[in-house]
C-alpha cells in the first residue's frame, strides 16, 4: 500500500491503480490505520520532495472524509495531519496490498522482484466459499452423527455421560468425569473433513480446537492416574490442571506429556514434520528415546527424516493463525501455502511446469471465498485457474 500511495503522489500511478486506492480507502474507515502508512511516507518529503502539497491534502482528505462524524477527536485531523506529514524524512517500506473489507492482506516476499501487476479483478471460473464448523463425531458403538453450527441440544447417551452440542458449534461431555473403576473405556473419535474445523470440551474440560483435516481419539470419561488422546493434523490444547492425571497427546508415534498448559500440535502428513509449539505451563515432548523439554514460547520441530528433535522459539502468532480464522503466509513458499488452501477450502492442487519461487510474509482471513486467495497470488506472479474443485498452479 506504502508502494501505491509512493506512486500516487508522483503522479505515475495508473488509472486503475488510483481507482483502486481510492476504493480501498472506503473500506478502510480507521484514520489510524492511514496515518500509520502515511507518516513514514512522508519522513523524507521535505528533503527529497515528490509530491506537491494539493496532493497530500487531497489524499488526507479522502481518508479523514471516510472517518465517522460521531468521531470528534478527528474532525481537525487533515489540517493538522498535513503540517506533520509534510515534514520529517522519507523511509523505504515493503509494499502491502490490502485485499476484501475482511482484513485479507498480503507483505510481498522478501526476495528482489519488480513491483506487482495491480489486478483490479481476477475472478475463477468457480468460486468456493471458506470452510466452517464441521465434523464427524464417532460414538462408541460405531455411530456416526454429522455435526456443524446449527445443531443444539443432546446428540446421545454413553454410559453415565451425556454428549451435547451447544450453540455456536461447540461439542462437550456431561456426566461423571472419572470412570466407574472396573469399567471398560469408552471412546469418541471427533474428524473433521476438509474444510472443517470444530472445538470439544473434553470430560475432564480440557479444551480442544480441531483444525481442518484434522481428528482427535479420546475416552468419553478418563480412568486411572493419567488422561491419554490420540491426534491426528492440528489441534490447539487448553488442558486442565490436574497434577493427580498427567494429559497425554499421542500423534505419529511421538507423545506430548502436560499437567495443564497451553499447547498447539500441527502433525499433518503432508507437512513432513511435526510441530509442538508451547504458549503458557510446560509439556515434555518425547519420540523413541529423543525428548525435549520446553518452555512458553518455543516450538519443538521432528522432522519425518530425522530421530531427534529441535527446539527454537516460536512464532505465536504464525502457529495460532489458523485458530485465530487466518492462514498463515509467514516467511512460506508456495507449496506451502497451497497446501492451507488444499485443507481449508477442500480443493485439490496439481502443478503445470515449475513451481514459482515465491515467499510470503502476512496472513489471509479465512473467511473468504477463495476468489480472494487467487487474486492475492495473481498479484504475486502466482497464476493458478480452478477446473471443478481443483487448482492448477502454472508458471
Amino acid at each position: 500500500m506504502q508502494q501505491l500511495l509512493h506512486r500516487y503522489m508522483e503522479g505515475t500511478a495508473t488509472t486503475a491503480e488510483t481507482q483502486w486506492l481510492m476504493e480501498a480507502i472506503t473500506r478502510h474507515t480507521n484514520p489510524g490505520y492511514w496515518e500509520d502508512l502515511l507518516e513514514p511516507l512522508a519522513a523524507n518529503d521535505a528533503a527529497e520532495p515528490v509530491s506537491a502539497p494539493q496532493q497530500w491534502e487531497e489524499i488526507l482528505q479522502a481518508v479523514f472524509s471516510q472517518t465517522p462524524t460521531t468521531a470528534v477527536e478527528c474532525t481537525d485531523k487533515p489540517k493538522q495531519r498535513l503540517g506533520f506529514l509534510l515534514s520529517g524524512k522519507w523511509r523505504a517500506a515493503a509494499a502491502i496490498i490490502i485485499l476484501m473489507a475482511s482484513g485479507t492482506y498480503f507483505l510481498l516476499h522478501k526476495k528482489a522482484v519488480a513491483p506487482p501487476v495491480l489486478v483490479h479483478e481476477v475472478v475463477p471460473v468457480k468460486d468456493v466459499a471458506p470452510g466452517g464448523n464441521k465434523a464427524v463425531l464417532t460414538l462408541a458403538d460405531g455411530t456416526q452423527v454429522e455435526l456443524d453450527s446449527t445443531q443444539q441440544g443432546t446428540l446421545a447417551q454413553q454410559g453415565n455421560m451425556k454428549v451435547l452440542q451447544l450453540k455456536g458449534g461447540r461439542l462437550t461431555y456431561q456426566g461423571a468425569q472419572q470412570a466407574q473403576s472396573g469399567a471398560a473405556l469408552q471412546y469418541n473419535t471427533l474428524a473433521t473433513p476438509k474444510g472443517g474445523q470444530f472445538v470439544v470440551t473434553l470430560p475432564d474440560g480440557t479444551l480442544v480446537w480441531l483444525n481442518a483435516a484434522s481428528s482427535l481419539r479420546y475416552p468419553t470419561s478418563f480412568a486411572g492416574g493419567e488422561r491419554r488422546v490420540e491426534l491426528t493434523g492440528e489441534g490447539y490444547f487448553e488442558v486442565t490442571k490436574d497434577p493427580a492425571r498427567p494429559f497425554y497427546v499421542q500423534v505419529q508415534g511421538m507423545e506430548v506429556a502436560v499437567l495443564g498448559t497451553h499447547f498447539n500440535v500441527m502433525a499433518y502428513a503432508d507437512e513432513g514434520i511435526i510441530k509442538t509449539t508451547l504458549l503458557s505451563g510446560a509439556v515434555k515432548v518425547t519420540h523413541g528415546h529423543s525428548s525435549a523439554q520446553l518452555l512458553p514460547g518455543q516450538q519443538a520441530g521432528l522432522p519425518a527424516t530425522a530421530a531427534g528433535f529441535t527446539v527454537k522459539p516460536a512464532d505465536i502468532e504464525q502457529v495460532m493463525a489458523w485458530k485465530n480464522g487466518l492462514l498463515s503466509l509467514e516467511d512460506a513458499d508456495v507449496p506451502a501455502v497451497m497446501r492451507q488452501i488444499a485443507r481449508w477450502y477442500n480443493v485439490d492442487i496439481r502443478y503445470e511446469g515449475p513451481v514459482p519461487e515465491r515467499r510470503f510474509i502476512g496472513a489471509i482471513s479465512r473467511q473468504v471465498n477463495l476468489s480472494a486467495i487467487l487474486k492475492a497470488l495473481e498479484i504475486n506472479n502466482v497464476h493458478c485457474r480452478m477446473e471443478g474443485r481443483e487448482i492448477i498452479v502454472t508458471p
